[in-house]
């Protein structure tokens, strides 16, 4: 008997995705015999999966055993959210507006995702820049402006 088959996050979860028993053998037991449905779960709940075919993180089994795991899976409006609050986070992360950096590219992304903190990171980095010039704070300031108004006429079209 798998660890997870006494879980009733793990039950429930897989009971409102389909009314086949959970396998005891794994995931790809039940995706040799049932491919399309198989194929849905794993698009609808990869979390899921990822339990019943043993490659979860450890901290996803210690939230399963704990308890702690939600029995209902995200909402697809959930997943994107997420998906893009971790997009984001890495672009904040790799800070392209810091001195130095002219990396257009990521400066665009961090607008794109979220307008507001890309404006603020740009002001802190301009507040904080020890070595440009006032004149090199006018340019970056300039670019930036550029690199805003050819965001806003791609929103345009």
């Amino acid at each position: 008997m798998a660890w997870y088959s006494n879980c009733s996050s793990v039950l429930r979860r897989w009971s409102a995705l389909t009314e086949k028993p959970l396998p005891d053998e794994g995931f790809a037991s039940f995706a040799d015999k049932f491919c399309t449905e198989s194929f849905q779960i794993r698009l609808a709940d990869p979390e899921l999966v990822s339990i019943l075919d043993g490659t979860c993180n450890a901290g996803l089994k210690a939230d399963v055993l704990g308890g702690k795991w939600d029995s209902a899976s995200p909402t697809e409006e959930q997943q994107i959210e997420a998906k893009r609050q971790a997009e984001l986070q890495q672009l904040f992360d790799a800070k392209p507006f810091a001195e130095g950096s002219q990396n257009l590219t990521l400066q665009m992304q961090m607008r794109a995702l979220n307008p507001r903190l890309a404006a603020q990171e740009q002001e802190k980095a301009l507040r904080d820049s020890t070595f440009a010039p006032h004149g090199q704070k006018e340019r970056m300031q300039d670019t930036a402006a550029q690199a805003q108004a050819r965001l806003a006429s791609m929103r345009l079209r």
